[in-house]
């Protein structure tokens, strides 16, 4: 194709192409980076809408462990104290073995020995073994002991008054409570 427009009518053409071309790509720049624009603005306030959202999550997981942390350290606490009380009554129910030693300390004779001393914490009932020098000290300990205001219920089986000298001795009988 021959083109016999002036070389003025040509320039003219042509700067109205260019600016056309200028003028679309323009639009089409300014298009994209308003596109552009919106897209980044629509991520962030999405990334602001789930940190928000995750950060909420992470509170009720940490209230959660939390309480769950709380509820066991209660329950623990509950235990102990159950275990604390469990033990109060044993011990205001139990005879302390002290106490049965020095009430009976009291009231053995010098002559006596003793070689088995039975306590069963259950129903207080004490057995008690040895040997004295003679038969007056049984028959002494015998008396102490149905005397004495921390025993009950004192057995006294006929061997003790066997032997007159060197006399084994076996007692039963119940610390009063």
């Amino acid at each position: 194709m021959i083109n016999l427009l002036p070389l003025s009518e040509k320039e003219k053409i042509y700067s109205g192409l260019f600016k056309k071309q200028a003028h679309t790509f323009g639009l089409t720049i300014t298009v994209i980076l308003v596109g552009g624009a919106i897209l980044i603005l629509n991520t962030f306030a999405f990334l602001k809408i789930q940190i928000r959202e995750l950060g909420q999550v992470l509170r009720a997981e940490v209230t959660a462990a939390e309480t769950q942390d709380a509820q066991a350290i209660e329950d623990s606490v509950k235990n102990l104290n159950v275990q604390l009380s469990q033990y109060k009554n044993f011990r205001a129910e139990s005879v302390s073995p002290t106490l049965i030693f020095s009430k009976m300390e009291e009231l053995i004779p010098a002559g006596a020995k003793l070689t088995a001393l039975l306590v069963n914490a259950a129903d207080y009932k004490i057995i008690l073994a040895g040997r004295a020098d003679n038969r007056e000290d049984v028959i002494l300990l015998e008396s102490r002991l149905k005397k004495s205001d921390f025993f009950e219920k004192v057995d006294s089986p006929l061997s003790n008054l066997l032997e007159k000298t060197n006399s084994s001795f076996s007692f039963t009988f119940y610390f009063r409570k």
